[in-house]
């Protein structure tokens, strides 16, 4: 895993083919089946696609609180909470590592760039989500 400092959107728009993003959401869906993307990365991608939240909604519903990869934006959901509501989930971070791992793997993504998941909205600390990102991505991740 490496780290660098920048606009994860600055990022984002120079990703090539074999790339993807990575953005946090959780688990909740409001009335009509759209996900809850209120705050932080997620709210941000809502607002570059605005189908996102219908299609990731329909995804929650069908298949329950999981990574997903949505190729026609190039971006991947990590779920970092089951409601937008809680504090990010230290054992969810550890399962959506590994799903991330297993998409990026099936998909031959050479590169997957992502925030520091639960950090902000999630109100955990770096110090305690880095060794569980470590523990899991190889040098196919970028923390930006």
């Amino acid at each position: 895993m490496m780290e660098a400092f920048g606009d994860l959107w600055g990022v984002y728009a120079t990703l090539k083919p074999d790339e993807a993003m990575v953005i946090t959401t959780n688990g909740a869906i409001k009335q009509g089946g759209f996900a809850v993307m209120g705050a932080g990365i997620a709210k941000q991608a809502k607002e570059r696609f605005p189908k996102l939240p219908k299609e990731l909604g329909s995804q929650l519903i069908a298949l329950g609180n999981r990574v997903y990869y949505f190729e026609q934006y190039k971006l991947i959901t990590f779920p970092v909470k089951d409601y937008f509501w809680e504090k990010a989930n230290p054992n969810l971070i550890e399962r959506s590592c590994l799903e991330l791992v297993k998409i990026t793997t099936a998909l031959g993504l050479k590169m997957v760039y992502m925030p520091r998941p639960g950090c902000h909205n999630g109100k955990l600390n770096w110090a305690d989500v880095k060794p569980i990102l470590e523990a899991h991505l190889d040098e196919r991740f970028c923390i930006v």
